[in-house]
Order: structure tokens, then C-alpha cells, then sequence
């Protein structure tokens, strides 16, 4: 399997963002945002780091990561904290994931590096490859990084070579400010739409992919 981050990242001009609307989120509006563009940073970082080490086997594994091909197990240092899983498929991965074939990836995050924030979290990804050029991802779990909390119950992205990431993951996000319930929709761009409910309330922003920055 050719580098699947990269791919995830690859051909993306960087476009303008905004509503449209002359929109100024309440304080708590604000907050709960950045909880969530917060956790969408963090999640990406486990997401690629996974993705490297599925893209890695039958190669080299990447120096930040250990696999045991006997029984699945790993470890994948981050900036932020140690994950550790199995990956296990019903295909024959000793010469990677080839078309056709499947591989989920179990993951739990012990956060707390030295000089970095605490989050912790667990979940897992499944990657399918359905033709050589196409991928495509689903998933669920949670981060918890300090009084933030993300559960994304669907997270479903397809890739194609030379394009960016195209789906959506559904989301709830709990700060002290109160519970954000939404989507977050990607379009192959480095810009990601967040159309979510608040105290009753529907309201978009969004999140550079980027810079992880939070526009309304």
C-alpha cells in the first residue's frame, strides 16, 4: 500500500472559509468550536500515525513504532502520548494491504509525553482498499484532552490517489460550556464544513486542516 497519509493530503490548494454570514458565536459557542477543531488535530494525528503503520507492513516499520507480525501488536510514540493495538485482517498482510483486501487497527491512547498535554482516548480504524487508487476508512472512538471530550460514533472517508479525503465523521463534544452534536464534512480540500446543534441551536463553522484554526 503506497503511503496513505500523503495521499490524504495530496493535490490541496488551500481555500478561503467562512459562512458567509456576519455570524459572532456566544462564548460557549466559541468554546465548544475550538474543543472540537482541538480534537480533530489530535484524532488526525492518530489517524495518519495508524494509516503509517498499515502503509509500512512488509517494509519498514516507521522508527516511532514497533510490530510484532506474529500477533498483530504495536506501539506508535506521538507528540502527545503512546498508542498501543492490534491490527488484524482477514487477508494476508505480510506483503501489505493489496485491492481487495481489509485491515482494522485497534487503538488506545496513554497521553502525557514530557512537555506536551495529557490525552488519553481509545477507538479503531478499518481500511479498505477497493481498487488500487481508492481507499476508504471507517471508524469510531474518543480523545479526551483535559475538560474536552470527542466521541465520534461514525467517521467514514474515502481517498483516491491525488486527492484529499472525502466523508464525514459524526461527533459529540463535551466541554464545562456544555455539548456540541454534529458533522464535520470533508470535501477534498483543506478546509472541513462543521455543521452542528447547540442548546437547541444549528450553526456551521469551520476548520482549517491545515492550521486546525476555527472560522465562523
Amino acid at each position: 500500500m503506497k503511503r496513505i497519509l500523503p495521499l490524504l493530503l495530496s493535490a490541496l490548494v488551500l481555500v478561503s472559509c467562512g459562512s458567509g454570514d456576519s455570524f459572532t458565536p456566544t462564548p460557549e459557542q466559541q468554546a465548544l468550536a475550538d474543543c472540537t477543531g482541538l480534537s480533530l488535530e489530535e484524532l488526525g494525528e492518530i489517524y495518519g500515525e495508524v494509516l503509517d503503520l498499515l502503509d509500512s507492513l512488509g517494509g519498514v516499520i516507521p522508527p516511532n513504532a514497533t510490530y510484532d507480525i506474529a500477533n498483530g501488536d504495536y506501539t506508535i510514540a506521538l507528540s502527545f502520548g503512546t498508542l498501543a493495538g492490534v491490527v488484524s485482517s482477514p487477508n494476508n498482510l505480510v506483503d501489505g494491504l493489496g485491492v481487495g483486501e481489509t485491515a482494522t487497527a485497534t487503538w488506545a491512547l496513554n497521553g502525557g509525553l514530557a512537555g506536551a498535554p495529557t490525552v488519553t482516548g481509545e477507538g479503531s480504524f478499518t481500511v479498505a482498499r477497493p481498487t488500487s487508487t481508492t481507499f476508504n476508512t471507517s471508524g469510531t472512538g474518543q480523545t479526551v484532552d483535559g475538560t474536552c471530550s470527542f466521541d465520534f460514533s461514525g467517521l467514514n472517508l474515502s481517498t483516491t490517489v491525488g486527492a484529499g479525503p472525502v466523508g464525514t465523521i459524526n461527533f459529540v463534544a463535551t466541554a464545562p460550556e456544555g455539548t456540541l452534536d454534529g458533522t464535520i464534512t470533508f470535501n477534498g480540500s483543506t478546509v472541513a464544513r462543521v455543521i452542528a446543534d447547540f442548546d437547541g441551536k444549528t450553526y456551521a463553522f469551520y476548520i482549517d486542516l491545515i492550521t486546525y484554526e476555527i472560522t465562523f
